[in-house]
């Protein structure tokens, strides 16, 4: 795949009069940390950690990032070459791993006046939930904006009892937040009712989230209650979910203590227990044929296969989860991950040759 260079535009931000901006290019998990803990004391600025490709172990309480003040935001991007001068933007080239010991990251900015927080272009691996006060993956709690894009969720656990933020919690008072591009499977949070969770902070009224071209995919949680749900949506939350696939999670797909009706648009769905909203289409009940059950790329014969919908609300990100061009021969694949070679059309028709 080709190189994405990243433009930072250091003329328009230096005349920016309202903020500073803060660059980190870091290389090992101590200069993560060290970059996390600077940014948060930042105040106003635009803080970009760029991480060189690699692996990042996280030890303790994992990666940690509060920030009580201020209105600075936080851009936390995987991909980069030794110099941080060109970014390929692929989620498997810059790991975060929280080696089956504790959380891989936590960033919060909740107590401070606003302020967004990206996270973009990396793996989060072995992670491990050991309290009710954070997921095991990532968990997001801020007054801004959230966008949480091509990244990749994988062999997380939050098995023990009470661990019930599950693999990936986002909580905002506004928002938006946007899950763009992400492929959460094969982690496990039986000590959660949920797997993945987009809530309401204290003080929102409203909040819009917008899920788009995800994979959420051979999960486990608890089930025991008979309203868990393998993604929970808050019951303040407006906004659509489109061209994901949400599919042999163990249970029903959605938490039931929601009152909603998403706009829901191309979305392949192995069991549908919410009535999607005034305007939703395209949506389906098809094995998605996925290569193999630790691989959640499609195959050439799959349904899924340019049967998407491009430009919906939130968006889709340039690029799949590898880095290669979102949209081929034509239209959007559904899920993570694009197809990048023509399905020939005898086996794109169901036709297996023999």
């Amino acid at each position: 795949m080709r190189p994405v260079i990243r433009f930072l535009l250091l003329a328009a931000l230096a005349c920016a009069t309202h903020a500073e901006a803060a660059i980190f290019c870091v290389a090992n998990s101590t200069a993560l940390q060290n970059a996390l803990t600077t940014a948060a004391g930042n105040g106003d600025a635009i803080n970009t950690i760029q991480l060189r490709s690699g692996t990042y172990l996280a030890s303790g309480s994992g990666f940690t990032y509060s920030r009580s003040s201020g209105t600075g935001s936080l851009d936390i991007e995987g991909g980069w070459d030794a110099g941080c001068a060109t970014q390929t933007p692929d989620a498997s080239l810059t790991v975060l791993d929280g080696h089956s010991t504790g959380p891989i990251l936590a960033a919060t900015n909740y107590l401070a006046q606003g302020g967004d927080i990206t996270v973009r272009y990396a793996s989060f691996l072995h992670g491990m939930a050991t309290s009710n006060v954070g997921a095991a993956a990532l968990t997001v709690t801020t007054q801004g904006a959230t966008r949480i894009e091509n990244c990749r969720f994988r062999l997380n656990h939050a098995d023990a009892a009470d661990t019930d933020y599950g693999i990936v919690h986002v909580a905002v008072v506004a928002g938006p937040a946007y899950f763009v591009d992400n492929v959460v499977a094969n982690n496990s949070a039986l000590g959660s009712e949920f797997v993945v969770a987009f809530d309401f902070a204290v003080g929102a009224s409203t909040i819009e989230v917008y899920l788009n071209d995800n994979t959420i995919a051979d999960n486990a949680f608890d089930t025991t209650d008979p309203t868990a749900g393998a993604v929970f949506l808050s019951p303040l939350a407006s906004g659509s979910l489109a061209n994901n696939i949400l599919w042999g999670n163990g249970g029903q797909e959605f938490l039931q203590n929601i009152t909603i009706h998403p706009v829901m648009l191309s979305n392949d769905v192995d069991v549908l227990n919410v009535e999607p909203g005034a305007g939703s289409s395209g949506n389906r009940n098809d094995i998605p044929q996925f290569i193999s059950l630790n691989n959640h790329h499609l195959q050439p014969t799959s349904p899924l296969y340019n049967a998407g919908q491009a430009g919906a609300p939130g968006g889709d990100g340039a690029v799949d989860l590898d880095g290669n061009p979102r949209i081929q021969f034509g239209a959007i694949d559904i899920g993570a991950y694009e197809l990048q070679a023509e399905p020939d059309p005898i086996f794109a028709n169901g036709f297996d040759g023999a």
